[in-house]
Formats: structure tokens, sequence, C-alpha cells
């Protein structure tokens, strides 16, 4: 959980997105783009979390699915869905959301901590919740969101590839 001091910034921007009718958040400095969905490729032997890669302007990218990671079953249709391009680290990723809502901006002192009750693997990325117009925006700490481990399958499965798509490419 990121403790909001009273020396940090009195407001932050999130790109505000929705999972079935949840709404969540991501800091905006984490997000490079958004992008339309676009048929990506499947990797074979990956994770069902990982639902391709997508070669976004010469780099392949890792493309996940966001609802797999919190559990919920995928649409019937993908189509209309969103991929938010994030920045972890050195990497990218993209992340497969029903919708992007809008860009919010919130109060640091608005942004409360999960309930002590709640506990498992999703509370683990959860830096927050909020209260708006809308309802709750859950607060996602994207450097939590995968584990080293996972962050590490994800980009070796694009390097492997995009050491394929260049040597058929030449």
């Amino acid at each position: 959980m990121v403790q909001y001091s009273s020396t940090a910034q009195a407001h932050q921007k999130f790109v505000v997105f929705s999972l079935e009718d949840q709404q969540y958040g991501i800091r905006i400095s984490k997000v490079r783009e958004i992008v339309k969905w676009a048929k990506v490729t499947r990797l074979p032997q990956t994770s069902d979390q990982i639902c391709g890669i997508r070669n976004l302007r010469g780099e392949i990218v890792p493309i996940i699915s966001l609802r797999s990671r919190f559990g919920l079953p995928e649409p019937a249709h993908i189509e209309n869905s969103k991929i938010i391009i994030l920045e972890i680290g050195d990497s990218l990723f993209g992340a497969v959301v029903d919708s992007v809502d809008e860009v919010m901006e919130i109060e640091t002192s608005a942004i409360q901590e999960p309930p002590d009750s709640i506990s498992g693997q999703l509370v683990s990325f959860v830096d927050g919740v909020a209260q708006s117009d809308n309802g709750l925006t859950v607060i996602i700490d994207v450097e939590r969101l995968f584990t080293n481990g996972e962050q590490e399958q994800f980009i070796e499965a694009a390097l492997t590839t995009d050491s394929v798509y260049s040597v058929a490419s030449k």
C-alpha cells in the first residue's frame, strides 16, 4: 500500500476503466497509451492470463487479460474491449479492459486503504479505494499487479517471439 502523506501531491490523475460493472484506476504516469482491441497472436504453453502478443509499431508487447487476472469470466465480444499499454519498469504490457471511462483527478486524501478484513491475491495489488460520483473506484498498483516471475514470463514470451519475428522478416 502506498502511504499518502501530507507531503505527497494533493491530487493524482488516474485512468479509470471498467471490468464488468466495477471501476478501477491506474495512475496515469504508468499508462503509455490506450488502443483499440486488435487480434493478438496466441502463444502456446502460456498462462490463461496471457491473451497473446501484439506488434505495436514494431515492438512486440505481451497482452494480458485483466478479467482473467481478477478471476472474472471473459466477455462474449472482446472486439469492443480496449488495451491499456502500461509501462512497468523498462517493459511494456498491454492490459485488456472492457472500457476506458475517463481520466479522473482524485484528491490524495480521498484514497482509503482497503479494509483489513479483505484478503487474497487481489488485495496484494490494490493500492486503495476512492469514492467518486460513480461509486467506488479501486486503485490498482501496476507495479504489484504481477509477480516478478510472471513479468519475466511475459517478457520472455515477447522477446522470444520478437527474435523469431526479426529473423522471419529478414
